[in-house]
């Protein structure tokens, strides 16, 4: 600040003041500040607070520091040796939280723009700073776009599996499930272990809600549209020339009388099943009850949806011991994470859609259009 002259009276009573009349809603602790020192080593010298015009203030500072020396370190000179800033430390009852801590910012703000305007230019321009402060911004920045992403992830999951179900009513229920499971996890970590919410914990939620999603999405999808995918579908049977050529490479020779070579009467082979024609026994079909569709589809998914919650139950296990805290708390997460999911995509989303009673195979989404169509028909014609 070029405009501070601190020789000059007005800008000593403003530092005094600083330092004196702190209001009780800053919650001020202890402070520093060495023009209180200053007054009382004037004072005790038989001379007057603040260093009248006539006297080198400068001169008379310098001296202070000889008994002072600590005051120094608020200090900083010029290349004359004169003071050209200093500052005054305060501490205050420690806050909880970032927004707490903005509040209190916000006060002490007030103060010192209040201060300024009843300061003489010679001392106007004082500003009011903490680390602390600097910390609550970027925490609150941090939160700020983790929340961005997280409705984002939750406007990017509606969407897709919109797209991939095609039916409003079974996705809403997915993500009426999922939020339940993130609610749980949110309770146990930041009620019951006490954990700080931050923008590294909603990130790792963020992560594991689209993780936890993604199996009850197949469920969704073959309730809605029976049949497996064609790769697992039955193979197709063979040509009826192709067949017959395999039956007599196959089938045992016969003497005239419809006896074997070995007089051994004629045995009927039983028809072969392969794996994938077995598999076609728990195609989900059209004439199927919603509960027998659940229950093939439960069957497609509950494999992969164990063996990987298992992976990430044994990986969360090897980063709950880890030293850095983020890891620590990825780790303690996925392991309750594959506690909560499993039972969430194999009995609670299923519930969910039994429980509502529906029969209707066909989405939503496909009634809907065909219900615009018919609109639009009946408008065009």
């Amino acid at each position: 600040d070029s405009t501070f002259d601190p020789a000059s009276p007005w800008a000593q009573r403003a530092m005094l003041r600083v330092c004196e009349e702190l209001p009780t809603t800053l919650q001020v602790l202890t402070s520093r500040c060495w023009i209180l020192d200053f007054r009382t080593w004037l004072y005790s010298r038989g001379q007057k607070f603040p260093v009248e015009r006539f006297l080198d203030f400068h001169q008379t500072l310098k001296e202070f520091l000889v008994s002072y020396p600590s005051s120094a370190s608020a200090m900083w000179f010029n290349e004359g040796n004169n003071l050209t800033a200093t500052m005054f430390t305060f501490q205050v009852t420690p806050t909880d939280g970032a927004t707490a801590t903005l509040a209190a910012r916000d006060l002490w703000n007030s103060y010192i723009d209040q201060l300024n305007s009843d300061a003489a230019s010679t001392a106007s321009n004082a500003w009011a700073t903490s680390q602390v402060w600097v910390d609550a911004v970027t925490l609150q920045d941090a939160l700020s776009s983790a929340w961005q992403v997280l409705l984002a992830v939750t406007g990017v999951v509606f969407l897709v599996g919109l797209f991939y179900v095609l039916d409003l009513e079974l996705v809403l229920a997915l993500l009426l499930v999922a939020f339940c499971v993130c609610s749980v996890i949110v309770f146990f970590f930041f009620c019951l272990c006490g954990w700080s919410f931050g923008p590294w914990e909603l990130t790792i939620l963020t992560v594991f809600l689209s993780y936890s999603i993604e199996p009850a999405f197949h469920i969704g999808h073959d309730f809605i549209n029976p049949g497996l995918p064609e790769a697992l579908r039955a193979e197709k049977p063979l040509a009826p020339d192709l067949l017959s050529v395999a039956d007599a490479v196959d089938a045992p020779a016969f003497d005239g009388d419809g006896t074997g070579d070995d007089g051994s009467p004629p045995q009927v082979q039983a028809p072969r099943h392969d794996g994938l024609s077995q598999a076609s026994e728990v195609n989900p079909k059209a004439k199927d009850t919603p509960e027998e569709a659940i229950q093939r589809s439960i069957h497609l998914v509950a494999k992969n949806l164990v063996s990987n919650s298992l992976k990430l139950l044994l990986c969360g296990i090897l980063l709950a011991f880890s030293q850095l805290r983020i890891f620590s708390r990825l780790g303690a997460i996925s392991i309750l994470l594959p506690l909560l999911v499993v039972p969430s995509v194999l009995l609670v989303y299923p519930a969910i859609i039994l429980a509502s009673g529906r029969q209707r195979r066909e989405p939503d989404v496909l009634v809907f259009g065909n219900i615009m169509i018919n609109k639009l028909s009946w408008l065009w014609t």
